[in-house]
């Protein structure tokens, strides 16, 4: 096997790896609050970090203080249609009248479309990842810097499709999310991966396990498990280590 499969299968599974990281980390602090500063309110901001707060407070609102409520209000229009009822949109709307372009771009929380596709994608910059990105563009390996970059960032378009296109099906029944599936997310969300997704977000909307299981992107939980209390993290360690071993490897041999 040549240098350069060796070297882009290693970078795309350290990009998964910190697509998985860089979701739990965002879904945790910033959309479920647990970084403090987003629960501030505007007279509460010092004005350097006013722009940080606006862009990550948005998720804030939208998926916590909406989205989360909605899950337990209309969970039959859910199960059936994956989509909040029309009246509790517009009591988020007079709820949150600031807010009304985060509520709109998002979908109340259940997905995301134009602008609100780019903004959540964007909140993975506000994660290691870009540090992690760069480190291997320091490194010598046998890719141009643009495939590196389009290797490495490539799992982030599940970071995008599973809250922008796919979210709304893990709130459905499982007959419904089989029924409704567009042709071309069928492969996903009418697989056993897709099931596992489903069960996993219903116990973190309903479970005990709310404080947890934060990953919808397709087989993240192999890297966070260990985070949500479900077994050893030497599974992923081992594996990051190897992926790391295979690009040390494949900078050696070009030395």
């Amino acid at each position: 096997m040549s240098r350069s499969l060796v070297t882009a299968a290693a970078v795309v599974g350290l990009g998964h790896a910190a697509t998985s990281l860089g979701e739990r980390l965002v879904h945790r602090l910033y959309y479920h609050g647990h970084a403090r500063f987003v629960r501030w309110t505007a007279a509460e901001v010092p004005f350097l970090l006013w722009p940080l707060w606006v862009w990550l407070r948005a998720g804030f609102v939208h998926h916590w203080l909406v989205h989360h409520k909605h899950a337990h209000r209309c969970v039959r229009e859910l199960e059936s249609t994956g989509k909040p009822s029309e009246a509790l949109c517009r009591e988020a709307d007079a709820m949150f009248p600031d807010e009304s372009m985060a509520l709109f771009y998002s979908h109340y929380g259940m997905g995301c479309h134009g602008f609100g596709a780019w903004h959540h994608t964007s909140t993975l910059l506000f994660t290691p990842m870009p540090l992690v990105w760069a480190s291997l563009l320091c490194l010598d390996l046998p890719l141009s810097p643009v495939l590196l970059s389009v290797l490495f960032w490539s799992p982030a378009i599940f970071y995008m499709l599973s809250s922008c296109k796919y979210h709304e099906f893990l709130h459905m029944d499982r007959a419904h999310r089989h029924a409704l599936a567009p042709w071309w997310l069928r492969w996903l969300l009418c697989s056993a991966e897709g099931d596992r997704l489903a069960e996993d977000h219903q116990n973190h909307h309903f479970g005990a396990q709310h404080d947890a299981l934060y990953n919808i992107v397709p087989l993240a939980r192999f890297w966070t498990a260990s985070l949500d209390g479900r077994g050893s993290a030497a599974p992923a360690l081992a594996s990051a280590l190897a992926l790391s071993g295979a690009l040390l490897w494949s900078r050696s041999v070009g030395a």
